[in-house]
């Protein structure tokens, strides 16, 4: 197609994204298959590409036994979608599929995912990823408008984030490069979006003195999701409370700081709100950035946008809690809770995400608009933040306002813990926020973070006996412990029918289970795979700011 030809046709606009597609725009519809002449551009390949992203492994994982594939996400109702561009190779991306079913359940420690689908794609991973990262180098970098860029696993297309008001003069551009660059047009999206902001923000409304109540409180613990205030005015959030070189202090969004990527000398200092004496700590670390060129100057790079401020003794910081607020709320529900749960005040920290898919559940807690909820919608983009490149950030539609920057993203376990996944950076536009991923945030720092609570409790030890045909779990009490949680899980092995591990709920000592029907009780040994099936049980003790690791299996045998 020549120049002239790709300025003779009309560009579809939908849902406020332009879609350069040369055979149609089907962005939201990326099983439906379409005959597509492949581009001879030698820079693309046609599985594998050259270079992989730590982010993107999985991927690169699926395309070594099925080239023709382009990644997955995570679809409502529980199924993993892959998206192939061959038939044949459907049989192994199903296979492959079935091990990340396992991969996540394993990691969330619930039955989050259940089943595969599988959707006919244009473009494999390969393609995409080549795509992309020539976009990085020539588009992204050197074309006014341009603020984000991402391989959308979801619309298998590389998706250009631009401005209203740049939307055309950034066409013009991009289609010129493109072409001449040999790629396949119908494989650049264009999503037309505000340019992404940061979010300190200034307060002057009174708090209560040292009273625990909201997330605006002066407090006596710090946590995940309270405010901070920066000496001199400005007001953020923490993200978590963290070791960093064996010294205790807490994370939050560098942007917030003086000076963004820069250590200041001295530091900034961090107060409690509305009292210029309670100071709590001061920076000690943000890591430097490297020189990029971008919009045809040479601008600042990095992969998070996260500062480290080193503790002192006026208020306990615990490491690893979250602080929980008394409910959630979802996009479109505007701000959820900024009010301590006084029965469960945190959540406990168990472990930090090294993966994070499109179209996982996230929890952000910000002291702007509390505890709120949404999904990922990007993984690993790349966008322009105060006129520097902060590369491969996630986004989500969660509520988030100003001043929530800085704040708690985290998963919430089947076990009654947290994952922390990284660190709220700012809004993105059309209700979306943006954040800094922990596994960023950590390769910034150098590996050199801590941020998991770790279990102090003593693990319960649960038995099992038969009332009737219902399995009865009774368990001794754990020194300091307040809740205990049960999981059950099961499966028959003539049909297949199985079920969790799932979260029966919070239990005392001789919880009967009528939920199921057993045959015999057989402790700590696997009934067998020649019995009808099993029955397993599994215990958590928790109090209000610690937990134990999860205890030994029971097991029961499935009645006929």
């Amino acid at each position: 197609m020549t120049v002239g030809e790709w300025k003779s046709r009309t560009f579809l606009v939908a849902a406020s994204t332009l879609c350069i597609f040369v055979a149609g725009c089907d962005k939201d519809m990326p099983e439906r298959a379409v005959a597509v002449t492949r581009p001879t551009n030698a820079a693309i390949s046609a599985s594998n590409p050259r270079r992989v992203r730590p982010d993107e492994a999985e991927f690169a994982e699926l395309a070594q036994g099925a080239p023709h594939t382009a990644g997955f996400f995570l679809a409502p109702g529980g199924a993993v979608v892959i998206q192939s561009v061959r038939a044949e190779e459907d049989g192994a991306a199903r296979a492959f599929g079935q091990s990340v079913i396992g991969r996540i359940n394993a990691r969330m420690r619930r039955q989050l995912v259940n089943n595969v689908v599988i959707r006919r794609a244009r473009y494999t991973f390969g393609e995409l990823a080549d795509a992309r990262d020539w976009a990085f180098e020539h588009l992204f970098d050197q074309t006014r408008g341009v603020h984000s860029l991402d391989l959308d696993e979801a619309h298998n297309r590389v998706t250009l984030g631009v401005t209203n008001t740049t939307a055309g003069q950034s066409l013009d551009a991009l289609r010129t490069e493109i072409l001449a660059a040999g790629f396949d047009t119908a494989m650049f999206a264009l999503q037309v979006e505000a340019a992404p902001t940061t979010q300190a923000y200034r307060r002057s409304a009174p708090a209560p003195f040292r009273v625990a109540t909201t997330l605006e409180s002066q407090v006596d613990t710090l946590a995940g999701g309270i405010l901070w205030e920066k000496t001199g005015g400005g007001a953020c959030s923490i993200g978590a409370v963290v070791d960093y070189n064996g010294t205790r202090g807490f994370l939050t969004a560098s942007h917030c700081t003086s000076e963004k990527w820069v250590l200041s000398v001295p530091g900034d200092t961090a107060k409690q709100p509305y009292a210029t004496s309670w100071v709590i700590g001061v920076e000690t670390a943000d890591p430097g950035y490297a020189t990029c060129y971008w919009n045809w100057d040479f601008r600042r790079c990095r992969s998070s946008d996260a500062a480290f401020f080193t503790t002192n003794s006026t208020v306990a910081t615990p490491r690893g809690l979250i602080a929980r607020t008394t409910y959630r709320r979802g996009p479109g529900q505007g701000s959820g809770s900024t009010t301590w749960d006084s029965s469960n005040p945190f959540f406990i920290v168990s472990s930090t995400a090294s993966t994070l898919y499109y179209g996982l559940e996230i929890n952000k807690v910000g002291y702007r608009t509390g505890w709120t909820y949404g999904t990922i919608g990007t993984t690993c983009e790349d966008v322009e933040q105060q006129g520097d490149k902060l590369s491969c950030v996630y986004s989500g539609d969660y509520p988030q306002d100003s001043g929530d920057s800085g704040g708690t993203i985290f998963l919430t376990m089947g076990d009654g813990t947290a994952t922390l996944a990284g660190v709220h950076a700012g809004y993105k536009g059309n209700g979306n926020g943006y954040f800094s991923s922990w596994m960023k945030i950590s390769d910034d720092f150098g590996g050199n973070l801590t941020a998991v609570r770790g279990a102090t409790l003593s693990t319960p030890s649960p038995s099992g006996s038969l009332s009737g045909t219902s399995p009865v779990i009774t368990f001794g009490a754990v020194s300091g412990a307040t809740r205990y949680l049960l999981y059950r899980q099961w499966e028959r092995f003539d049909t297949g029918e199985s079920e969790g591990p799932i979260l029966i709920g919070e239990v005392t000592s001789g919880y009967v289970d009528y939920g199921v029907s057993a045959s015999a009780y057989t402790g700590t040994t696997f009934p067998g795979f020649n019995s009808p099936g099993y029955i397993r049980y599994q215990m958590v003790a928790l109090n209000r700011t610690e937990y134990s690791i999860t205890s030994t299996s029971i097991y029961f045998r499935l009645s006929q």
